[in-house]
């Protein structure tokens, strides 16, 4: 390998994606903070989400995509035996996809590399081996490491978190604990604040008020808790409406979206609560809205809390993975417990208090503009990758020019 100071060797982001969220946004915009540091790469595998490929040419982001033609894109299952069968139809393909892989790094020649998930990290480690530093964005909780992925666990020369709860779950493994770091998520404070005017194309924008649920409709968000509470706060306060933007991942069945519809008529809510699908416009939507709700039963850092503190507007959220990191409760927001129905309806019934809610969006907004910056959260990346170049030379070596 070049010097590990040769200035023209670029950090290397690779993942597939195959449905656009938060996830995705929050590493979008760390790329784009990090370009003004450094060289910035990415590969994705299969080209496959038009969304995702059509924010990284708005962002002016170069991508490279390494399989356009691969049908495979998702390996996995509903049940062991649909699990196997899919890896197994997947094989030939898997392997062609790993040696354009090995062909396109060896070409490039990254600093380094990092993915947010186990797929990517695997195919890495098939295609080259440990030729290049390898760091993994920890974006989430985990509650197991899959077998087959130990051993490229254990070879890895960072754990980067944008969250310190999802660290702890590492901190156990002795391989692990001299490689890690949190670099929370950031958000670029006067874009979020510039981007235009409030939604005026909404259902129900004349209701007093109106709260947003922004997250992708998959069991783990909790939609049905938020449902059964809005049902409760109806009763009290006619007037409410619920925004929830989101849709089901192309790779996943609907039967959880056809729940959540058919037990919104089921409650009479209708008319309060509308699913608005995927929209490219949430901030705007944010700023219709007197209050935001996330009732996740795992999250990392949700970048969609960032944007609505930024704007002002106070968030319930559950007490789960980073999101105490930037709420503290009846400071910046109210924490609830997971799944807890009643306590998201008392919270929203607070909410109902005007004085609460410019307390609460005053705090957050100063906290997010303070302590959740991209700039910060850039300098902390480059400083954990600075760590993954010794850790893979194995002995000291002196600060990276970037």
């Amino acid at each position: 390998m070049r010097n590990c100071n040769d200035r023209n060797r670029s950090l290397l982001f690779l993942r597939s994606v195959t449905h656009l969220g938060g996830s995705e946004r929050s590493t979008l915009t760390l790329i784009r903070q990090l370009r003004k540091l450094c060289p910035v790469s990415v590969l994705d595998f299969y080209g496959c989400c038009p969304e995702y490929l059509q924010l990284m040419q708005d962002l002016q982001i170069r991508y490279h995509v390494v399989m356009p033609q691969a049908r495979s894109h998702i390996i996995g299952g509903l049940s062991l035996p649909d699990r196997i069968w899919q890896m197994t139809r997947a094989l030939p393909e898997m392997c062609q996809f790993i040696r354009r892989l090995r062909r396109t790094l060896l070409t490039l020649r990254p600093r380094l590399i990092w993915c947010n998930d186990e797929k990517a990290m695997f195919t890495v480690r098939r295609a080259v081996g440990t030729q290049f530093p390898l760091a993994y964005f920890v974006r989430g909780q985990f509650s197991r490491l899959k077998w087959f992925c130990l051993p490229d666990w254990k070879r890895l020369d960072l754990i980067v978190a944008n969250n310190a709860a999802s660290l702890r779950f590492f901190q156990p493994y002795p391989w692990a604990r001299n490689k890690l770091a949190v670099a929370h998520n950031g958000i670029d404070f006067d874009q979020v604040q510039n981007t235009g005017p409030p939604a005026n194309n909404l259902p129900g924008l004349n209701a007093s008020f109106k709260v947003i649920m922004p997250a992708t409709l998959i069991p783990l968000k909790a939609h049905e808790t938020v449902i059964r509470s809005f049902a409760r706060l109806c009763r009290e306060v006619p007037d409410a409406l619920l925004w929830i933007c989101g849709d089901t991942p192309n790779n996943l069945p609907r039967d959880y979206e056809n729940h959540l519809r058919r037990l919104t008529g089921e409650l009479n809510l209708s008319d309060r609560i509308h699913f608005l699908g995927w929209r490219s416009d949430v901030t705007a939507i944010m700023k219709c809205a007197q209050a935001m709700v996330l009732a996740s039963r795992t999250e990392g850092l949700p970048r969609s809390i960032l944007e609505a503190l930024a704007l002002g507007l106070p968030v319930v959220a559950t007490r789960v993975g980073g999101i105490p990191e930037i709420i503290r409760d009846d400071r910046e927001g109210l924490l609830i417990d997971v799944d807890d129905v009643s306590a998201l309806h008392q919270a929203l019934l607070r909410l109902q208090n005007p004085e609460l809610r410019r307390r609460l969006g005053q705090a957050g907004r100063e906290r997010v503009k303070k302590q959740f910056t991209i700039e910060a959260q850039a300098q902390k990346f480059l400083d954990g990758v600075q760590k993954a170049i010794c850790n893979q030379r194995k002995s000291p070596c002196a600060p990276v020019r970037w």
